[in-house]
Protein backbone atom coordinates (compact mmCIF):
# COMPACT_ATOMS: atom_id res chain seq x y z
CA UNK A 1 0.00 0.00 0.00
CA UNK A 2 1.09 3.30 -0.60
CA UNK A 3 1.17 6.25 1.63
CA UNK A 4 -0.77 9.39 0.94
CA UNK A 5 1.72 12.11 -0.26
CA UNK A 6 1.17 14.88 2.03
CA UNK A 7 1.53 18.62 1.30
CA UNK A 8 2.82 22.05 2.38
CA UNK A 9 0.91 23.06 5.20
CA UNK A 10 1.54 26.69 3.62
CA UNK A 11 -1.04 26.38 0.98
CA UNK A 12 -2.61 29.32 -0.38
CA UNK A 13 -6.08 27.95 1.48
CA UNK A 14 -3.88 27.73 4.60
CA UNK A 15 -2.08 31.06 4.24
CA UNK A 16 -5.79 32.97 3.42
CA UNK A 17 -7.53 31.30 6.33
CA UNK A 18 -4.94 32.56 8.75
CA UNK A 19 -5.35 35.90 7.26
CA UNK A 20 -9.18 36.20 7.35
CA UNK A 21 -8.45 34.57 11.68
CA UNK A 22 -6.20 37.25 11.86
CA UNK A 23 -8.59 40.25 10.83
CA UNK A 24 -11.41 39.05 12.77
CA UNK A 25 -8.94 38.69 16.04
CA UNK A 26 -7.88 42.36 15.60
CA UNK A 27 -11.21 43.47 14.76
CA UNK A 28 -12.56 42.37 17.82
CA UNK A 29 -10.00 43.22 20.43
CA UNK A 30 -8.32 46.27 18.41
CA UNK A 31 -10.73 49.54 18.83
CA UNK A 32 -8.69 51.24 15.97
CA UNK A 33 -9.11 48.55 13.92
CA UNK A 34 -12.93 48.58 14.60
CA UNK A 35 -12.97 52.46 14.32
CA UNK A 36 -11.30 52.32 11.25
CA UNK A 37 -13.36 49.56 9.27
CA UNK A 38 -16.73 52.36 10.67
CA UNK A 39 -14.65 55.25 9.21
CA UNK A 40 -14.40 53.19 6.00
CA UNK A 41 -18.32 52.23 6.08
CA UNK A 42 -18.85 56.29 6.87
CA UNK A 43 -17.00 57.03 3.45
CA UNK A 44 -19.60 55.20 1.41
CA UNK A 45 -22.95 56.52 3.30
CA UNK A 46 -23.63 54.35 5.73
CA UNK A 47 -24.34 55.70 9.04
CA UNK A 48 -25.94 58.91 8.08
CA UNK A 49 -27.53 61.59 10.31
CA UNK A 50 -31.39 61.10 9.84
CA UNK A 51 -32.10 65.07 10.67
CA UNK A 52 -34.72 65.34 8.25
CA UNK A 53 -37.32 63.79 11.26
CA UNK A 54 -36.82 66.85 13.75
CA UNK A 55 -37.82 65.88 17.09
CA UNK A 56 -41.19 68.22 17.31
CA UNK A 57 -42.75 67.20 20.60
CA UNK A 58 -39.75 68.19 22.97
CA UNK A 59 -40.30 67.39 27.19
CA UNK A 60 -37.54 70.28 27.31
CA UNK A 61 -38.42 73.95 25.64
CA UNK A 62 -35.02 75.14 27.78
CA UNK A 63 -32.21 73.67 28.14
CA UNK A 64 -31.53 71.44 31.02
CA UNK A 65 -29.80 72.26 34.41
CA UNK A 66 -26.68 71.13 33.66
CA UNK A 67 -23.20 71.85 34.71
CA UNK A 68 -19.78 70.84 33.04
CA UNK A 69 -16.77 71.34 33.81
CA UNK A 70 -13.49 71.78 31.56
CA UNK A 71 -9.91 70.66 31.98
CA UNK A 72 -9.57 73.79 34.29
CA UNK A 73 -12.29 73.10 36.47
CA UNK A 74 -14.26 75.98 34.90
CA UNK A 75 -17.79 75.77 34.97
CA UNK A 76 -20.08 75.69 31.78
CA UNK A 77 -23.96 75.39 33.12
CA UNK A 78 -26.17 74.49 29.70
CA UNK A 79 -28.68 76.71 30.86
CA UNK A 80 -26.32 79.65 30.64
CA UNK A 81 -26.36 78.80 26.88
CA UNK A 82 -29.92 79.32 26.24
CA UNK A 83 -30.28 81.53 22.35
CA UNK A 84 -27.13 78.92 20.68
CA UNK A 85 -27.21 76.00 19.21
CA UNK A 86 -26.06 73.51 21.58
CA UNK A 87 -24.22 70.26 19.88
CA UNK A 88 -23.29 67.44 22.63
CA UNK A 89 -21.36 64.11 22.19
CA UNK A 90 -20.62 61.93 24.68
CA UNK A 91 -17.82 59.44 24.49
CA UNK A 92 -14.78 57.70 25.25
CA UNK A 93 -11.33 56.82 24.03
CA UNK A 94 -12.10 52.96 24.19
CA UNK A 95 -15.20 53.18 22.26
CA UNK A 96 -14.78 52.47 18.73
CA UNK A 97 -18.10 54.08 17.59
CA UNK A 98 -16.56 57.43 19.20
CA UNK A 99 -13.18 56.75 17.59
CA UNK A 100 -14.79 56.53 14.00
CA UNK A 101 -17.14 59.31 14.61
CA UNK A 102 -15.00 62.05 15.89
CA UNK A 103 -13.28 63.20 13.13
CA UNK A 104 -16.30 64.02 11.58
CA UNK A 105 -17.39 65.85 14.64
CA UNK A 106 -14.31 67.73 14.55
CA UNK A 107 -15.14 68.59 11.09
CA UNK A 108 -18.12 69.58 11.75
CA UNK A 109 -16.75 72.16 14.98
CA UNK A 110 -14.00 73.33 12.31
CA UNK A 111 -17.33 75.12 10.19
CA UNK A 112 -18.51 76.34 13.42
CA UNK A 113 -15.88 77.30 15.83
CA UNK A 114 -15.72 81.04 15.41
CA UNK A 115 -20.07 81.14 14.74
CA UNK A 116 -20.59 82.17 18.41
CA UNK A 117 -24.48 81.44 17.77
CA UNK A 118 -23.01 77.46 18.40
CA UNK A 119 -21.42 75.71 21.10
CA UNK A 120 -19.90 72.69 20.81
CA UNK A 121 -19.40 70.27 23.71
CA UNK A 122 -17.72 66.83 23.84
CA UNK A 123 -18.11 65.06 27.27
CA UNK A 124 -15.68 62.83 28.22
CA UNK A 125 -18.04 59.69 30.39
CA UNK A 126 -14.80 58.34 32.10
CA UNK A 127 -13.68 61.68 33.33
CA UNK A 128 -10.38 61.70 32.77
CA UNK A 129 -9.93 65.14 30.65
CA UNK A 130 -5.70 65.07 30.56
CA UNK A 131 -5.74 61.91 28.78
CA UNK A 132 -8.87 62.79 26.50
CA UNK A 133 -7.46 66.09 26.05
CA UNK A 134 -4.13 64.61 25.50
CA UNK A 135 -6.00 62.21 22.76
CA UNK A 136 -7.36 64.77 21.30
CA UNK A 137 -4.33 66.89 20.32
CA UNK A 138 -2.37 63.68 18.87
CA UNK A 139 -5.00 63.05 16.21
CA UNK A 140 -5.29 67.05 15.88
CA UNK A 141 -8.67 67.16 16.86
CA UNK A 142 -9.96 70.90 18.49
CA UNK A 143 -12.96 70.15 19.91
CA UNK A 144 -14.36 71.46 23.47
CA UNK A 145 -13.35 68.92 26.04
CA UNK A 146 -15.57 68.77 29.20
CA UNK A 147 -16.97 66.19 31.85
CA UNK A 148 -20.55 65.70 33.85
CA UNK A 149 -20.78 66.75 37.18
CA UNK A 150 -23.28 63.71 37.81
CA UNK A 151 -27.55 64.05 37.58
CA UNK A 152 -28.06 64.14 34.23
CA UNK A 153 -31.54 64.21 33.11
CA UNK A 154 -32.84 61.52 30.75
CA UNK A 155 -32.23 63.28 27.49
CA UNK A 156 -28.62 63.98 28.32
CA UNK A 157 -28.25 59.92 29.39
CA UNK A 158 -28.46 56.77 27.33
CA UNK A 159 -27.90 52.92 27.20
CA UNK A 160 -24.49 53.56 25.28
CA UNK A 161 -22.17 55.75 24.04
CA UNK A 162 -22.24 57.58 21.47
CA UNK A 163 -24.82 59.87 22.36
CA UNK A 164 -25.50 62.99 20.32
CA UNK A 165 -28.15 66.04 20.83
CA UNK A 166 -28.87 68.82 19.58
CA UNK A 167 -30.35 71.77 20.82
CA UNK A 168 -31.73 74.53 19.10
CA UNK A 169 -31.76 78.72 20.00
CA UNK A 170 -34.94 77.71 21.64
CA UNK A 171 -33.35 75.23 23.92
CA UNK A 172 -35.94 72.87 22.28
CA UNK A 173 -34.06 68.75 21.84
CA UNK A 174 -34.13 68.95 18.19
CA UNK A 175 -31.54 65.61 17.39
CA UNK A 176 -30.86 62.79 19.75
CA UNK A 177 -29.14 59.76 17.58
CA UNK A 178 -27.45 56.44 20.28
CA UNK A 179 -24.47 55.17 18.13
CA UNK A 180 -22.50 56.34 15.37
CA UNK A 181 -23.13 59.20 12.61
CA UNK A 182 -21.23 60.89 10.29
CA UNK A 183 -21.50 64.15 11.37
CA UNK A 184 -19.21 65.54 8.43
CA UNK A 185 -21.94 65.04 6.17
CA UNK A 186 -23.60 68.18 3.77
CA UNK A 187 -26.99 66.97 5.48
CA UNK A 188 -25.60 67.83 8.61
CA UNK A 189 -24.02 70.78 7.98
CA UNK A 190 -27.04 72.63 6.26
CA UNK A 191 -29.15 71.10 9.24
CA UNK A 192 -26.74 72.92 11.68
CA UNK A 193 -26.85 76.47 9.62
CA UNK A 194 -30.39 76.28 9.52
CA UNK A 195 -30.41 75.94 13.20
CA UNK A 196 -28.80 79.11 13.82
CA UNK A 197 -31.22 81.62 11.81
Amino acid sequence: MQAKKRGSVFTSKNILNVVYIGVILLLLFNPWAKATLIRALMTVGFFQPDVSMVQKASAYTNLPDVTFLDGTGKALKLADLQGKVVFINFWATWCPPCLAEMPSINQLYEQFKNDTTVVFITVDVDGRLAKSSSFLSQHEWHLPLHQDTGNLPPVLSGSGIPLTVIFDRKGRLVYRHEGIANYGSNKMLEFMRALRR
